[in-house]
């Protein structure tokens, strides 16, 4: 294992978890508008821009979770790193790749239930 596949595996994490702790400041906030290019798209979610709020209001604390998650898990990656242990970084590289997947699975789930709660469809 070299340090070239764990530094660009770990890239990919340190993204998705930049990504995940900026959005879930805007949708806590209802700040992030219906839109084409991010935020979490379902069926209900998509309905009205009253579903599109409070699905992601309702998923911004998982949102956050998996950006911490992922900040958590790149730091124990970086120690692995200085010690030279490239497939145990790997590893852990790639189970944070398996939390933060799973963290926004659940986010769409109470997004989708929280839009759909919302009365608000077509």
């Amino acid at each position: 294992m070299d340090p070239i596949s764990v530094f660009s595996l770990a890239g990919g994490l340190l993204i998705l978890s930049a990504v995940c702790s900026f959005l879930a400041t805007s949708m806590a906030s209802g700040k992030l508008p219906r839109n084409n290019a991010v935020g979490i798209k379902t069926k209900h979610t998509q309905a009205s821009d009253e579903a599109w709020l409070a699905g992601h209001e309702a998923a911004a604390a998982t949102v956050k979770s998996a950006g911490l998650a992922g900040w958590a898990v790149l730091l124990g990656v970086a120690v692995l790193c200085i010690f030279r242990l490239w497939p145990w970084a790997m590893g852990l590289t790639g189970l944070g790749y398996v939390l933060l997947i799973s963290l926004m699975l659940v986010a769409t789930s109470k997004a989708n239930k929280a839009a759909s709660r919302s009365g608000k469809l077509p």
